[in-house]
């Protein structure tokens, strides 16, 4: 039985692995506009990148089908009887393969749509009140005037979902801990993709806690 399960985790988590290595980001670009996202503005893959060089009804494609292969793996997995706690490898396997796709020579996003898909999966009233929260603050940064520290930190939206997030996890009793449990487990993914940041731009966290880099960026 416990060989039975153990092979049962091993095949979705490279299920997981395989979908999230799907670069969407890099093929609606490619094909709708004849993009390749991985060298223009901050080169990263994902929708964000795709929404701003390709167009808004592209980036809305890229983003959906990216938060779609981070549901998709977690709830085949939860369908087969796996609980929320075992279900953690298969979690991180969808961003990793997101953020290090094996398809574009292990380049790829931040891993912020896919995760998003994965808590929609486990707890989906929190992270559609963090989603809320992170256009909020995105529309707070973009158009503060006059033009100050949040306007020039354009992850803002990014950090303020994550402390809604977070926040809503901790403080709430009904809130089961295998969700708790995979919050943990994805942070590290999250938090090296952001240490990593892209060949051509800082990520979130540099980005957020440095100044911006406007004349270095322009040469790229």
């Amino acid at each position: 039985m416990f060989i039975f399960k153990a092979m049962q985790i091993v095949f979705y988590v490279l299920l997981a692995y395989f979908l999230g290595a799907i670069p969407f980001s890099f093929i609606v670009a490619k094909l709708g506009r004849g993009i390749d996202v991985r060298y223009v503005d901050s080169g990263n893959v994902g929708a964000y990148n795709v929404f701003k060089n390709a167009g808004p009804f592209y980036g809305v494609v890229a983003g959906l089908l990216d938060i779609g292969k981070g549901f998709a793996p977690v709830a085949m997995a939860r369908m087969a009887g796996f609980n929320l706690y075992e279900i953690i490898p298969v979690s991180m396997a969808v961003i990793v393969g997101h953020n290090w796709s094996l398809f574009l020579k292990f380049q790829g996003g931040q891993g912020l749509a896919p995760t998003l898909g994965v808590f929609l999966n486990i707890s989906p009233l929190e992270i559609l009140l963090a989603l809320i929260a992170f256009v909020t603050g995105a529309i707070i940064a973009k158009f503060t005037s006059p033009p100050g520290w949040l306007s020039s930190r354009k992850n803002f939206g990014s950090l303020m979902g994550f402390v809604v997030y977070t926040t809503l996890i901790f403080s709430k009793s009904n809130i089961s801990w295998g969700v708790r449990a995979n919050y943990f487990a994805v942070l590290p993914v999250l938090f090296l993709k952001q240490i990593q940041g892209t060949t051509r731009k800082h990520a979130f966290l540099q980005g957020f806690l440095l100044p911006s880099r406007k004349k270095d960026e322009g040469k790229n």
